[in-house]
């Protein structure tokens, strides 16, 4: 399976009182030699190519559109262009964005995003291809930050960005000097930084990502408090149901409606 290791992603900064980053196949026929010899049936598509690299390759062109807040309390807020299904998305990817800006799992609250149309094929749910296919970008869009972040300290004080280190949301200096992510927020989203180093952590290196974590959102869930696309008020929306035919391959025969709809 043909794998793409190589992928570029650009952090767009958003200016904002607070920091802001925006992330030959051929069949062969073979003649049967006998009556009685199997014919061969072409190969199912799923046999040919991965369907998950399709989905990375139908949403890269949009893949580095994510965006990344830190707001003056030193919360990460980070918009999500999938679905939460239940299959533990929000806090996977709750992880990536802790694990790449060193703060805690708890400062980051993760939403999902509206529907973008210019995201097109890069808000897909399914084939358990998000966390694949966020994997790279969510990692540098939070890498970006964390980046600034330091930058904007080693401004600040005169200092190098290699001789700091950030801590659980806060960067500290060799000499003891700390400044909270909250606290350099505004400065972080500054245009006057300059270039900076943006490399994502190797694996090797996590140690937040990998370990055994509850969900983000538990407490939510069984308090009543999570909202679901059933409690969303979409103006102009109307209740719809689907009606399936109790008979394989049924079709409809009259809507009693449908001049309304």
């Amino acid at each position: 399976m043909a794998r793409h290791s190589r992928r570029r992603f650009l952090t767009y900064l958003v200016a904002a009182p607070t920091l802001a980053v925006a992330t030959k196949i051929g069949l062969d026929a073979y003649a049967p030699g006998s009556a009685d010899a199997a014919i061969p049936t072409p190969p199912a598509p799923a046999d040919l190519v991965d369907l998950g690299d399709l989905l990375i390759l139908a949403g890269a062109p949009t893949a580095n559109m994510l965006v990344l807040k830190v707001d003056e309390e030193g919360i990460v807020h980070f918009r999500l262009p999938r679905e939460e299904v239940g299959q533990g998305l929000t806090t996977a990817v709750a992880m990536l964005v802790a694990e790449e800006l060193d703060t805690p799992l708890d400062r980051v609250r993760v939403q999902l995003d509206d529907a973008r149309p210019e995201l097109l094929f890069n808000q897909l749910t399914g084939s358990s291809n998000s966390v694949r296919s966020l994997y790279d970008p969510v990692r540098h869009t939070a890498a970006a930050a964390r980046a600034r972040m330091v930058g904007a300290a080693a401004k600040q004080w005169g200092l190098e960005a290699d001789d700091l280190t950030v801590r659980q949301g806060v960067v500290v200096a060799t000499d003891g000097r700390t400044a909270s992510y909250g606290s350099l927020s505004a400065a972080a989203a500054s245009l006057d930084l300059g270039s900076l180093a943006v490399t994502p952590k190797k694996a090797a290196d996590h140690t937040l990502v990998g370990t055994p974590t509850s969900r983000i959102d538990a407490r939510a869930l069984v308090t009543g408090e999570q909202a679901y696309t059933l409690d969303l008020d979409v103006p102009g929306a109307k209740p719809c149901m689907v009606r399936r035919p109790p008979t394989i391959n049924g079709t409809v025969k009259a809507v009693n409606n449908e001049a309304a709809v």
